[in-house]
């Protein structure tokens, strides 16, 4: 019986909430009011309307079911939009209950900014059969103004520089906004046609007076280089985020607009004589050198930097510096080096560009002079930034079988006919001439022929020794050889050496070694070394140019076991020939 008593009870709760599920929400006669806070602003001004409605709610459980799945709807506001973008939106609604009458205040808040000047009109909203007011908008151009009795809680200011410029002359174009308060959103930034804008720093912040009032401002900083002559228009920059205001804390839609600001850009002057135009506030050019290019050996390599430094332009404009063939030495250049960075007045570029020069020929070589004209845009003039000519003399290398003199040596000709004349004379027996007395027999005069005796006694003597070691050099030509092919071998592995440990100082030991293998030619660098020997004369400029020519393919192209194999190659035929081969190798200058 309690079981079936519990059921019954059950059914009939059941049955309560079936029928408040399936009653009607009823709404009275509704009304909407539509209200803006201003019925006149201007182009860059935003304002608000609300759109209220009156509802009666039906407070059954029904009712209140269908009031919550309505109140998220928004009345249809697509007619505004034909001349007012809507910028924000937002709906409220508060509830009371008078004499069991319950009734519901829903208000929907828009931020409406005016697409065109003119009249404009808000057209009347229709939301479930009620229908709103038509309102008339009248739309002025500009911005309001700002003085001290009116002041705004945000303006923008916006200034240039420059009224007038030459083409890719640098411009700097300040844009500051002001706010009584924080404030958030987003502030555009300048994209003029014809033109390259550069962020310039970071975005400041400081604080200033204005208008009787104290604002928080934040400035940015743009360079634009424009790229072609004639009128340069930079359009007003825009604001559209919230202010907070502070008596309220309530947040409030802002927009806002600068003043547009238009340059007048001229053509180069054609007066300039140079062929890239490079207009600057200043620009220098100097060299640098990592060793004095004043003592300079065949084989040396000298390192020269040029750079340079500009006022007013981008590191991209800066143009390489070309110098060309430098008659007596190999370039290898290296890749230049680029940099920008903010400057008081604008930016400060550098353009480094860093050169191996390898002395291959002795003699006198002359470094072309090299000029760079520029525009002073300072004083509206031309400038050219000059790095003079340099005369480098290039010394031989120290040992060049080349330069070194060859001594006078005897023949065994020579010797054989010095001995025969000496071994058939002897002063003792000389005969005197006819009707003298030999001076040797006379005592009279004994003591004045000994003195000489001696002397031509101590000049024998001489001659003989000098004759005895000189053939016993020629008896000996095995040892210095053996003495040679020694000297031959330590150089040859002194070479692999320094090729494993990629030293430098290879290049100057190589062309030392080949002059000893191959006196005949004049081998004073490794670009002497012929044709014929190709694949040592490829394997050691791969070589030098992994030191002095980073960019290039050659130093790409570098293998050390090809180097090496070619060096044993090489000292192998070299040991096998007792006699160097004339013809083996030709001089690459003759």
């Amino acid at each position: 019986m309690v079981v079936s008593l519990m059921k019954i009870k059950c059914l009939r709760w059941f049955g309560v909430i079936a029928m408040l599920s399936n009653a009607s929400f009823t709404l009275a006669a509704m009304q909407l009011n539509a209200s803006v806070d201003r019925n006149k602003i201007y182009q860059n001004d935003t304002i608000n309307l609300q759109i209220t409605g009156n509802i009666d709610v039906d407070m059954s459980i029904g009712g209140l079911l269908s009031f919550g799945r309505s109140q998220m709807e928004a009345p249809d506001t697509s007619a505004i939009t034909q001349d007012f973008q809507i910028l924000d939106q937002r709906q409220s609604y508060s509830m009371k209950t008078i004499n069991g009458r319950s009734q519901s205040l829903s208000t929907w808040s828009f931020t409406l900014a005016p697409k065109r000047v003119g009249t404009l009109r808000i057209p009347a909203i229709d939301y479930q059969g009620a229908k709103s007011n038509e309102i008339v908008i009248d739309v002025l151009s500009g911005a309001a103004p700002k003085n001290e009795d009116n002041p705004p809680p945000l303006f923008i200011e916006a200034e240039i520089d420059k009224s007038s410029a030459y083409v890719q002359e640098q411009l700097v174009y300040t844009i500051r906004l002001y706010a009584v308060s924080q404030v958030r959103g987003e502030l555009s930034d300048p994209s003029p046609q014809g033109a390259i804008v550069e962020r310039l720093g970071e975005t400041k912040k400081y604080y200033r007076m204005a208008y009787n009032q104290r604002y928080e401002v934040q400035e940015n900083s743009y360079l634009i280089f424009p790229q072609q002559s004639g009128a340069l228009t930079i359009e007003a920059q825009s604001f559209n985020g919230f202010v907070v205001n502070p008596r309220t804390r309530n947040r409030v839609h802002v927009r806002e607009l600068s003043e547009a600001v238009t340059v007048n850009i001229k053509a180069p002057p054609a007066e300039f004589s140079g062929d890239i135009w490079l207009p600057a506030m200043s620009l220098a050019m100097n060299e640098k050198w990592e060793q004095s290019p004043d003592a300079t050996n065949v084989g040396d390599s000298l390192t020269r930097t040029i750079e340079i430094q500009a006022l007013g332009l981008l590191g991209s404009a800066l143009p390489p510096v070309t110098t060309g063939d430098i008659k007596g030495f190999k370039v290898y250049p290296d890749q230049p080096n680029i940099e920008s960075f903010a400057h008081e007045n604008g930016v400060q570029s550098l353009r480094r560009e860093t050169t191996a020069l390898v002395a291959i020929r002795e003699g006198q070589a002359r470094l072309p002079e090299i000029k760079l004209p520029w525009w002073d845009t300072v004083n509206d003039v031309e400038r050219v930034a000059v790095i003079p000519a340099r005369d480098v003399a290039v010394e031989a290398l120290a040992g060049d079988a080349s330069q070194t003199p060859i001594p006078a040596t005897i023949t065994n000709s020579e010797l054989g006919t010095n001995l025969a004349a000496l071994g058939s004379t002897d002063i003792n027996e000389a005969p005197a001439p006819d009707g003298q007395t030999s001076e040797l027999n006379n005592p009279a005069r004994n003591n004045n022929i000994t003195p000489w005796l001696l002397v031509i006694a101590l000049l024998i003597i001489a001659w003989g020794s000098t004759t005895w070691f000189l053939l016993g050099k020629l008896r000996e030509p095995r040892r210095d050889e053996g003495d040679n092919n020694n000297t031959q071998s330590v150089q040859f592995k002194q070479l692999i050496k320094l090729v494993k440990k990629n030293d430098p100082e290879f290049s100057r030991l190589l062309v030392g070694w080949l002059q000893q293998q191959q006196p005949s030619l004049s081998i004073r660098s490794l670009h002497d070394i012929p044709d014929s020997w190709d694949d040592l004369r490829e394997s050691a400029l791969a070589f030098e140019a992994t030191h002095y020519g980073k960019a290039s393919g050659r130093a790409n192209a570098f293998s050390e076991q090809a180097l090496i194999d070619a060096l044993t190659r090489f000292n192998k035929a070299s040991s096998n020939t007792t006699t160097p081969d004339r013809n083996m190798l030709q001089p690459l200058y003759p």
